[in-house]
């Protein structure tokens, strides 16, 4: 899988700046079997950035977000290091 490309372009890289914590949606690091499934958080975080209000809640639930991100991509991690055995 390609890297990320930058959403909503330039608003895409202000959200970035905006919201620090976007980084940690990145997932061109990730072996390719688990990139599938940290992208589509990647993307969702990048929208709630660009179109929600800057405050608090909106940071919030970014933090959920990657908290939720986590958990997911995290259980693939487990799957297939348990089939790689």
């Amino acid at each position: 899988m390609a890297d990320e490309i930058m959403p909503y372009g330039e608003a895409g890289a202000d959200s970035e700046r905006r919201y620090p914590i976007l980084k940690l949606f990145r997932y061109a690091h990730l072996p390719e079997a688990l990139q599938q499934y940290s992208k589509p958080f990647y993307e969702l975080a990048h929208q709630v950035a660009a179109n929600g209000p800057c405050n608090d809640e909106t940071t919030a639930a970014l933090r959920k977000l990657r908290e939720a991100k986590d958990c997911y991509v995290g259980a693939f991690a487990i799957q297939l290091s348990e089939v790689e055995k």
